[in-house]
């Protein structure tokens, strides 16, 4: 949302701001790589999507690479402690 909120500001500054395609275009291929195919493997497209859709789904993959990170800094922390114990235990 930052992101989208930056962009609407620079157009806002533009003496001749670009048209709404052009927004969403430039939006989603600035996405990150995950979020960007994750658009795309739902058909989330400039020209067919409007752009609360386009939030939408971005802030879903937002979520679910945000929750995998998590897990996995879990995973690692938990490793991690495993393998201190083992260590003390020798």
């Amino acid at each position: 949302m930052t992101f989208y909120y930056r962009l609407a500001r620079y157009m806002g500054w533009m003496v001749r701001p670009p048209n709404r395609y052009t927004f969403k275009k430039h939006y989603i291929m600035r996405l990150l790589k995950a979020i960007f195919d994750y658009l795309l493997s739902r058909e989330v497209m400039a020209k067919h999507s409007k752009m609360e859709s386009i939030l939408h789904h971005a802030r879903k993959a937002e979520k679910g690479i945000n929750q995998t990170a998590a897990w996995y800094n879990t995973q690692c922390i938990m490793r991690a402690e495993q393998m201190a114990a083992r260590m003390g235990n020798v």
